[in-house]
């Protein structure tokens, strides 16, 4: 059985941050298939970081813009 995960910080809403990891998901992957785009800036200063379990699963990081500085 597959996963995501996804990590919402900085009080984002679980609609907001399904929307844009929703968005990074209909970008498809990258680096061959392997992966999704490591870091993706959408509307309202969400910014998405994307990783990979050991296992495999895929993980996304939720958090506004201005945390990240």
């Amino acid at each position: 059985m597959r996963r995501l995960i996804v990590n919402v910080r900085d009080g984002t809403t679980d609609a907001a941050a399904l929307a844009i990891v929703l968005k990074v998901i209909e970008g498809g992957r990258i680096s061959y298939g392997d992966r999704y785009c490591l870091c993706t800036v959408g509307a309202g200063g969400l910014v998405v970081y994307a990783d990979k379990t050991r296992t495999g699963n895929d993980v996304f990081s939720v958090l506004k813009e201005a945390s990240h500085r």
